[in-house]
């Protein structure tokens, strides 16, 4: 099932050559899985009374599903695969801010920043990054 979504949200403008179309599918990829954990992640905070840290949660939700309907759309694929970055990096910040800054949990995440850039952007991205 996750494969057929996967198919539908990439455009067939996307699909011309094989590179390309991989990129297309990572930034699928990335962009459902981040949203499929979210709302684990926004339950958690929420459970342990943390709302403004569930809601930041929910805002980069709902940017990733705006930005599969951009992709879907036709858009951009490097502008999709550096939102999903940003959305990240966006997310991880506002939550270390949130959540006691340099000795928070969230600051580990900061690896997956240029993991996601090289994956879904190339390698300069990933140096920019």
């Amino acid at each position: 099932m996750l494969h057929s979504i996967q198919m539908w949200l990439v455009p067939d403008s996307l699909r011309k050559d094989r590179e390309t179309f991989g990129r297309a599918s990572r930034v699928v990829a990335f962009d459902l899985a981040l949203c499929s954990f979210g709302p684990i992640f926004a339950t958690i905070f929420w459970v342990l009374q943390a709302p403004l840290s569930s809601g930041i949660i929910d805002v980069a939700i709902a940017a990733l599903l705006l930005n599969l309907v951009y992709l879907r759309m036709g858009g951009n694929l490097q502008v999709c695969g550096h939102v999903v970055t940003a959305v990240a990096w966006t997310t991880y910040t506002s939550l270390c801010c949130v959540n006691g800054g340099h000795h928070s949990a969230p600051e580990m995440w900061y690896v997956t920043v240029p993991v996601f850039a090289i994956a879904l952007c190339g390698t300069r991205a990933g140096v920019l990054w």
